[in-house]
């Protein structure tokens, strides 16, 4: 009895790994049998570069590095190069507090103003910048609203580099947009110094 039980064990093993599913000769034909079944429409999206490259800047070292990268690959890919600066507004709301308005347009002024500095910039460098974004709100959203709207095929974004808990307290953007980004995502990091 004891043996049929290891015999089942093994066998369902082998079936979470899908080996027992398939023939023996199928590990040597994998490659063929998997083309063969998705076509060469998959191959052929998988395989074509992007056409529109979304890079987000906050005015750090990290995001000029991650710009500076965007616009190499973006020249060098025939690509559109998009860029967005999202505000973060006042934290503090009240009804009665006086000024709010000003204060959340005085930020909103200042994020354009540094969005405008860093298109500049880019297009100073030789490359061409197709459209710049302003949002205001939480970065991670709002690049990955306007990744979406734009239909971009590449989002590139600077990283602080923190250790795994810094980031894990303190969260990081560049790690949630690469988790929940519709496409993929270049991690420029901080050059060591």
């Amino acid at each position: 009895m004891a043996g049929n039980w290891s015999i089942g064990i093994r066998r369902l093993g082998k079936i979470a790994q899908g080996s027992a599913l398939r023939p023996r000769y199928a590990a040597r034909m994998e490659g063929r049998m998997w083309s063969a079944l998705v076509g060469d429409q998959r191959r052929r999206a998988m395989s074509v570069l992007p056409e529109k490259i979304l890079v987000a800047t906050d005015g750090s070292k990290q995001a000029a590095r991650a710009t500076r990268t965007a616009a190499d690959l973006a020249g060098k890919l025939g690509a559109e190069l998009h860029v967005i600066r999202v505000g973060e507004p006042p934290v503090i709301f009240h009804p009665e507090m006086r000024g709010y308005t000003a204060l959340y347009e005085r930020t909103e002024q200042d994020g354009r103003k540094l969005l405008e500095e860093e298109a500049e910039r880019i297009r100073a460098s030789g490359a061409t910048v197709a459209r710049s974004h302003l949002r205001m709100g939480r970065p991670d959203v709002e690049i990955l609203a306007v990744s979406e709207e734009i239909g971009a095929g590449m989002v590139v974004v600077g990283s602080r580099g923190l250790g795994g808990v810094k980031r894990a307290l303190m969260g990081g953007i560049s790690d949630s947009v690469v988790h929940h980004a519709h496409c993929p995502v270049l991690v420029v990091r901080a050059e060591v110094e």
